[in-house]
């Protein structure tokens, strides 16, 4: 029986692994991923129809900012809040805003004139009775 030393062991191993995530990263190879058209009619019902393209009418009214109540369904505004409230993104966006308002304020305050006062007093006794540890 041969027995390997430590370091050809280690490179056995090594090599084992490599072989063995190769095997699994071409396992997870995938084939061509289907046209948009065969997408879109699997997904979307037969009586769908996709215009080419989506524009508005040049005198079309803004947008509300409460335009989700148009639909009058207080289950879709429920999720739209909960989903609002539970977004991650945007409450790290939030706190960015925040910290860049922060670093503004900073920042500016630097640019303001500033003023400091520096008040200082010292008495020095010259003569016979200055003995070191006199009181006055």
């Amino acid at each position: 029986m041969v027995q390997l030393g430590l370091p050809l062991r280690r490179l056995a191993r090594e090599s084992a692994l490599v072989a063995a995530v190769a095997a699994m990263a071409a396992g997870c190879a995938l084939k061509t991923p289907p046209p948009h058209d065969a997408v879109v009619a699997e997904a979307l019902p037969k009586s769908t129809v996709i215009p080419p393209a989506w524009k508005a009418e040049p005198g079309a009214a803004a947008v509300n900012d409460d335009w989700l109540k148009s639909f009058d369904d207080p289950t879709l505004e429920a999720i739209v809040a909960e989903g609002i409230a539970n977004n991650l993104d945007l409450r790290q966006a939030a706190e960015r805003v925040t910290m860049a308002q922060q670093g503004a304020v900073v920042v500016g305050a630097q640019l303001l004139p500033q003023v400091g006062v520096k008040l200082g007093g010292r008495t020095t006794r010259d003569g016979p009775d200055a003995a070191p540890g006199a009181e006055a």
